[in-house]
């Protein structure tokens, strides 16, 4: 068997139930075509039969278009579970990018502030003291 067709057991596929939702529909269009060109020759048993038959073609139609919908609207509701995940991951990445930068940030006032004092520069040291306050929010 091809990965298409249907195997005892399982559920269908999506793609499945559109194709067998087209399936019925065709075979209802043919019904109607032959009622229709046929419709003289006909008696009213074989029409009422015929008309009957159109009509639960179309139906069985109309439930796998459901299949499909209800299907598809499941996928649509993993890959949106998939998304969130992926979103929700990213955002905790850029935190904690935010966080390294904050750090950075910190840690060159920090440095700055070290090279100010060991050249013993009064005015870069009182300088360099307000950016490192600053950046840690004092």
């Amino acid at each position: 068997m091809s990965e298409a067709e249907p195997t005892p057991g399982r559920n269908l596929t999506k793609e499945e139930a559109r194709e067998i939702s087209r399936a019925f529909a065709r075979a209802s269009e043919q019904v109607s075509i032959y009622l229709s060109e046929h419709h003289d020759s006909l008696t009213k048993p074989q029409r009422r039969d015929l008309a009957a038959l159109e009509a639960k073609l179309m139906a069985r139609a109309g439930n796998f278009s459901a299949v499909f919908i209800q299907l598809a609207m499941a996928e649509a509701d993993q890959s949106i579970a998939v998304l969130t995940g992926a979103i929700d991951e990213g955002e905790k990445f850029l935190k904690k990018v935010a966080t390294v930068n904050r750090a950075i940030t910190v840690l060159t006032a920090a440095l700055t502030l070290a090279t100010a004092i060991a050249a013993k520069d009064p005015k870069e040291i009182l300088k360099q003291g307000k950016v490192l306050k600053k950046q840690l929010g004092m």
